[in-house]
């Protein structure tokens, strides 16, 4: 509503709606305001041309806005048709998949609709995996090649990314940076001796590659580590690829050239050009390993980006390669004993491994490197022992900040198990949290991605990682299950703990402490070790709920199964036999009668031998006994009528006796894994006694140390290390075990790794705690205590369950000590 001023102060209501409108209701008043009020034409426009231009002005401002309305109106539907006019591609098929879009083929349309179908068919039935082209996953199976390498240098906080195109992405793969430093003392950290050159160092190098897995791109095929002065090979051998390429960024640091006097070094590589054949697979996947460690399954050395023993202490970095992913070998499904009814496991404990060489602790071995002896020694032993299951029973590393890689550590722990194609299960110690760089899970993930590797991460609702089972079946054809292996986490340091161990600590002792620094004991708690937790304990008990019961002790089933039976052609024979016998009876009377009782008595021995075949032979009815014995005698009359052969054929086999008399159901019997010992293990006085000679029930093969807590009464196995603040920090998961039924209880016994000079096996309440010791010249031990695994036997297909230890030195070759019997169904 516009007002507009008249004569005598009189106001005119305007309502703008219209342009034609408005105009001419602007007229007509000014029109009547004249005719009411003549006065000269000259006065009439000065006095009314304000309200005129005003009403103008208000006519053009609405029209303005008007269209400024609509035009931002038709702007944003066009957008919105836009938009939902054109496809979208989720985040995750742009993640996965983004080369999957480009193909583009000239050929006919018949053709290359042949060739759309057969891709359809052979998605549809294909199993495959792909895996992402932009990410970097080293231990992915991804086939896709490499089709380009750079190396680049990149400055802290400011984007790094070689130089690139769309086309160059779409066509070659977009660039991935090999999240590994080249600088191993940059790996480390700030704990490393050399962090001084990490504080002031203020660029970084990487390296970088292209992948694709388009099929007409180039490929690489080559790749190796050149040293300034060292020269590439002349002569190129007729492989199919092109000649070298040299990345002209140096791989190695300014400061390490100048401070360790080392001279440069590039990295080269070869291509096979697009639709080339070559004579070398692709290069599929980059590693760098820290320290002298094997490089990871599957990949191969290149060369040494730096060498070891420089002067400030950084350990070497070497670059690896691998070419098409190995398939991972087919592990037995189910788990199996040996046709003999035996299985066989070594226990391993505390090896604590680090990324570089350690020096071997407490040891008279002279001279002795931590890794490499320790390494030689277990794999002697398991060339002799020949496990069919190796039980990494945790702290396979040293933590306290010398296994600041684990991925270059494990590699080192497993090989000798992998070589030997051996099958192993690995649970997490106290120590292998200690790394800083992985999590447990992530750390129990590479164990269970490693080949022959039965490890599992366990579920992520309970505390843990490690918290699995491993069920063994008989090698029979029934494939029971008759043993089982359950392996539980008992964690670290409790999280309360490790809060206010870290409220008191310094900078100092954060930077070079290493992980090593004891966590204080919390109230109430027995140690200042965690424990396994109330959750890990009725997921156990569940698991064990769901085992089914079977009759003890096992005892295989002999018979095979059966071939498909010709039924119909067996009894078409059997009527023509019967109709032929009474057709020569009624022929030759009485005496042609005798003759034919004869013939019958022979086919039914033989029809008796034919059924018990075709049942498996076993079972053994009296008749077939009287007719052993009949034969071994001689010829013995017949029956005097024809009626008793058919009442032969229709007689029930009686069996023997019934095997399974004075076995009873109950759960396959089983063990369990953990690496800090629980509470009751170090309590000697809950140990069980012999009946009449009133001593302690313990199997060792070393003598009673005088303070060790061994009970004072003579015998072997003396507790080294007797203080319950090296177990766990509280109880549960052993008076849950005692608390099962006889019939519902399954674990015979379990081991501990954790103390390393505590050995012996001791029966505590019918459950055998069983300590292995120290397997490891990189660990802390004992002058006087020899290195040393544990064997667990099984035999009489899980019946019997024995145990015994090998030790170290040329005296203890071949010997089995403190060898005994666990359990025996």
């Amino acid at each position: 509503m516009w007002p507009l001023r008249s004569r005598n102060n009189r106001s005119a209501a305007l309502r703008l709606h219209d342009d034609g409108e408005e105009e001419e209701r602007a007229a007509d008043i000014i029109a009547a305001d004249m005719r009411q009020y003549p006065r000269s034409a000259s006065a009439h426009r000065h006095r009314h041309s304000l309200p005129i231009r005003a009403a103008q002005r208000v006519v053009s401002s609405n029209s303005r806005i008007a269209s400024m309305a609509l035009f931002l109106t038709l702007a944003f539907t066009m957008f919105i048709l836009f938009a939902l006019r054109h496809d979208r591609i989720t985040f995750e098929d742009r993640l996965i998949g983004w080369q999957q879009y480009l193909p583009i083929s000239t050929r006919p349309l018949q053709a290359l609709q042949q060739q759309q179908q057969q891709q359809a068919e052979l998605q549809a039935n294909s199993t495959a995996v792909t895996f992402p082209l932009d990410l970097y996953l080293p231990l992915m199976p991804n086939t896709a090649p490499l089709t380009d390498i750079t190396v680049r240098k990149c400055v802290a906080l400011l984007p790094c990314i070689p130089p690139t195109t769309p086309d160059l992405d779409a066509q070659l793969g977009k660039w991935v940076r090999v999240e590994r430093y080249l600088d191993s003392s940059a790996a480390i950290g700030t704990s490393s001796l050399s962090w001084l050159s990490s504080f002031f160092r203020i660029e970084e190098t990487y390296i970088y590659y292209r992948r694709s897995r388009l099929p007409h791109v180039p490929r690489v095929v080559d790749v190796r580590v050149l040293e300034a002065g060292q020269e590439l090979p002349s002569h190129l051998p007729d492989d199919g690829a092109s000649g070298w390429k040299i990345v002209e960024t140096d791989l190695r640091q300014k400061f390490l050239k100048s401070w360790g006097g080392l001279p440069g070094a590039k990295l080269v590589y070869r291509i096979a050009e697009a639709g080339a054949v070559s004579k070398l697979d692709p290069i599929t996947e980059i590693e760098i390993v820290y320290g002298p460690n094997p490089p990871w399954p599957g990949f191969t050395e290149v060369g040494a980006i730096l060498p070891p023993n420089l002067k400030d202490g950084t350990e070497s970095v070497t670059l690896t390669m691998r070419r098409s992913p190995q398939p991972a070998p087919q592990l037995p499904q189910p788990l199996r004993f040996q046709p003999n009814g035996h299985f066989k496991i070594m226990q391993i404990a505390d090896l604590h491994l680090s990324v570089a060489h350690e020096t071997c602790r407490d040891t008279d071995k002279n001279p002795c490197v931590g890794d490499t002896d320790s390494i030689a020694l277990v794999s002697k032993w398991l060339d002799e022992e020949k496990p069919d299951l190796v039980v990494l029973s945790g702290d396979q590393l040293n933590g306290q900040g010398t296994s600041w890689d684990v991925k270059s550590v494990l590699p080192k722990v497993t090989k000798m198990l992998v070589d030997r194609k051996i099958l192993f299960a690995a649970i997490q110690g106290n120590h292998d949290s200690e790394t800083d760089k992985l999590t447990r899970k992530q750390q129990q993930t590479l164990l269970s991605l490693l080949p022959y590797s039965l490890t599992r991460v366990g579920p992520s609702s309970i505390h843990g990682t490690s918290n699995y089972d491993i069920k063994l079946h008989s090698p029979t054809p029934d494939a029971s299950h008759i043993f089982t292996l359950y392996f539980l986490d008992s964690g670290d340091y409790p999280p309360e703990a490790s809060s206010s161990s870290s409220k008191g600590g310094s900078l100092f002792g954060s930077v070079f402490g290493g992980g090593g620094k004891k966590k204080p004991t919390m109230k109430g708690k027995l140690s200042h070790y965690d424990w396994v937790r109330r959750d890990q304990i009725d997921w156990f008990l569940d698991l064990s709920a769901h085992v089914k019961k079977m009759l003890r002790p096992y005892v295989p089933d002999g018979a095979a199964d059966l071939p498909k039976q010709p039924w119909a052609a067996t009894r078409a024979r059997g009527q023509n036999g019967s109709e032929r016998r009474r057709g020569r009876g009624a022929r030759h009377g009485r005496r042609g009668a005798e003759a034919d009782e004869d013939v019958s008595a022979a086919e039914v021995l033989e029809d008796e031998s034919r059924r018990r075949r075709r049942r498996g032979g076993s079972l053994r009815t009296e008749q077939d006994v009287n007719l052993d014995e009949r034969s071994a005698d001689g010829p013995q009359s017949q029956p005097a009528d024809a009626d008793a052969d058919a009442d032969h054929l229709d007689r029930i086999p009686t069996p023997l006796p019934d095997p399974r008399q004075g076995r009873t159901l109950s759960k396959p019997p089983a063990l369990m894994f953990m690496h800090i010992p629980v509470p009751e293990a170090y309590e000697t006085e809950l140990v069980d006694v012999e009946v009449g000679s009133g001593k302690k029930i313990i199997l060792s093969g070393e003598p009673e140390s005088s303070g060790g807590g061994g009970g004072g009464d003579g015998r072997k196995g003396g507790l080294l290390e007797a203080d319950t603040k090296g177990g766990q920090g509280d109880r549960g998961i052993f008076d849950a075990i005692l608390k099962q039924s006889e019939e519902d209880r399954d674990v015979k016994a379990i081991g501990f790794g954790h103390n390393h000079l505590n050995e012996a096996c001791r029966r505590t309440k019918g459950i055998w705690l069983c300590f292995n010791g120290g397997s490891s010249y990189a660990g802390y031990g004992k002058p006087t205590f020899p290195r040393r695994v544990r064997i667990f036997e099984l035999s009489d297909y899980g019946n019997v369950i024995s145990t015994y230890h090998r030790l170290e030195g040329g005296e203890n070759a071949g010997r089995r000590v403190g060898e005994g019997v666990l359990f025996r169904a």
